[in-house]
């Protein structure tokens, strides 16, 4: 299920007063890529499913929740309903988002069937489940190198400088931006990848202002990958 509308959902903590063509504007709703944006929905969309439909939530994985008829996990706007009645599915939960908000929804229907979530496709085969990543480390080497140049391979991901203080000269424009591509690319290859959670996480802290030494830790971690 993908919930269209997700941000504007969430009033504003403080309505914020803003200038457009020398016009003021006062926005009351949050607005999506706004800092604080998603954690603001994910509370909004929790507090729902806890008071309309009786939802627990894991406390060492918040995105997991569960009631006595389903299990559903989140990622920002998009709800995975992983187990339960279909009744509940149909009658009550689809139903119910439904009127709360603007929702648009695919669900295994047979064999051959399939469904996408957190760049995963889902396929129903005879008896069982067929799990596809969306994006492969030839897709994060390959970007890499056509921007920074060939990485070689080295025997961990990253040392212990990785967690040092950064004060290398900032990327330009152009190449921060494909250092954010490709940290993009490198968060969905960590859902498959233990072993480079780690590091992608510390590399993620560096997209909003990447610099020349982030690029050489992620040069380390592609040509591990490779």
């Amino acid at each position: 299920m993908d919930v269209k509308d997700a941000f504007l959902q969430v009033e504003q903590p403080n309505p914020i007063l803003v200038s457009l063509q020398n016009q003021p504007f006062v926005i009351l709703r949050n607005l999506p890529g706004q800092r604080m944006g998603a954690r603001q929905w994910f509370q909004h969309l929790r507090e729902h499913l806890r008071d309309a439909y009786d939802f627990e939530f894991c406390s060492e994985q918040p995105c997991l929740a569960k009631n006595q008829h389903a299990t559903i996990l989140i990622h920002v706007d998009d709800i995975m309903f992983v187990i339960g009645k279909k009744s509940f599915w149909e009658n009550t939960f689809l139903k119910g988002m439904s009127e709360k908000f603007s929702v648009s929804h695919f669900q295994l229907n047979g064999l051959g069937t399939s469904v996408t979530f957190w760049k995963r496709k889902i396929t129903e085969m005879d008896g069982w489940l067929m799990l596809t990543p969306g994006t492969s480390v030839e897709k994060v080497v390959k970007a890499f190198e056509s921007t920074f140049g060939v990485a070689r391979k080295p025997k961990v991901p990253c040392d212990s400088s990785i967690q040092l203080p950064d004060e290398s000269e900032k990327l330009n424009p152009k190449d921060a931006s494909s250092y954010r591509s490709i940290i993009g690319l490198c968060l969905y290859v960590s859902r498959e990848r233990p072993d480079l959670m780690f590091t992608i996480s510390e590399l993620a802290s560096s997209m909003s202002t990447p610099t020349l030494t982030s690029v050489q830790r992620l040069r380390k971690l592609v040509g591990y990958m490779t």
